[in-house]
């Protein structure tokens, strides 16, 4: 009987992808047997932030919390490894497409916006995704209560087949784990996020709601789709501390992603459009 099977895995790097904040991401070929290759991506931590054991611990908590999530629409996880020259990396799903930030710049562009059943497609399809991370439960049958923490335009990526996906779990917590940090960008987080509050799946589902209203608000006049979206975002839309006391607590929002999913896919079908 089988009980361990051991191998050399080798990734050759084909190019890099972004390179900047406090880690790395590449396109590479995992090989294999007989010719084998897989065209998968690897983020790394950057030299400088290795020696940082908290911002280690993040890097191996996003590995851990994300690898048993398999999901359509949630970038996966293939490997988390180390190497003595590179240290700490994690081996994830290669997605050939662009992110929903860099789409609605290429809109912004040509001064118009995301149509409106392409937004609500994505959106609802990312709502998918928090729905199943949200509802997952650990070994030990208990819910894990993971929160992504992070939803925004950067972070949601595109399939040239169109398929969404949310990636960077970089911050996500469980209620299980220890190490936390508030993270995640400003302009896109709820108010008890933005306030250090205590935060659930309910949090996600409001950044998700400011996805959606950016992605449809309109261009701004001589715009040419160079400002960031993170920008713009802050000049079109209030803050999240700024609407803390306009906004319904909560406990008035969906706990999770499906009610979200189900509502903007009938927004769908009452369009008439086959998303």
């Amino acid at each position: 009987m089988l009980k361990t099977l051991e191998d050399n895995v080798v990734f050759r790097v084909v190019r890099t992808i972004a390179a900047g904040g406090m880690g790395s991401v590449y396109e590479a070929r995992q090989v294999g047997a007989a010719g084998f290759e897989k065209r998968v991506a690897i983020k790394t931590i950057l030299p400088e932030f290795s020696a940082d054991q908290r911002f280690v611990d993040l890097f191996i908590q996003e590995a851990k919390l994300v690898a048993d999530l398999v999901h359509e629409n949630i970038v996966q996880i293939y490997q988390f490894g180390f190497s003595k020259r590179h240290g700490y990396y994690i081996v994830m799903e290669y997605i050939s497409g662009l992110t929903l930030a860099e789409f609605i710049r290429l809109t912004a562009a040509t001064h118009t916006r995301v149509p409106e059943e392409l937004a609500v497609f994505i959106v609802s399809r990312i709502a998918r995704g928090l729905a199943y991370a949200h509802t997952r439960v650990g070994r030990s049958g208990l819910p894990l209560n993971i929160v992504h923490r992070d939803v925004c335009p950067n972070n949601i990526l595109i399939t040239t087949e169109g398929l969404p996906k949310l990636g960077d779990f970089g911050i996500a917590k469980a209620a299980t784990q220890a190490v936390a940090t508030r993270g995640g960008k400003r302009s896109y987080m709820s108010p008890e996020q933005a306030t250090s509050g205590q935060v659930d799946g309910r949090s996600d589902i409001y950044s998700l709601g400011l996805v959606l209203f950016e992605a449809r608000r309109p261009a701004p006049a001589g715009s040419t789709g160079r400002p960031s979206t993170r920008a713009s975002a802050r000049r079109s839309a209030p803050s999240s501390s700024a609407c803390c006391s306009a906004t319904p607590s909560s406990a008035t929002r969906p706990a999770t992603g499906s009610p979200t999913s189900w509502s903007t896919a009938s927004t769908i079908r009452a369009t008439g459009r086959p998303w």
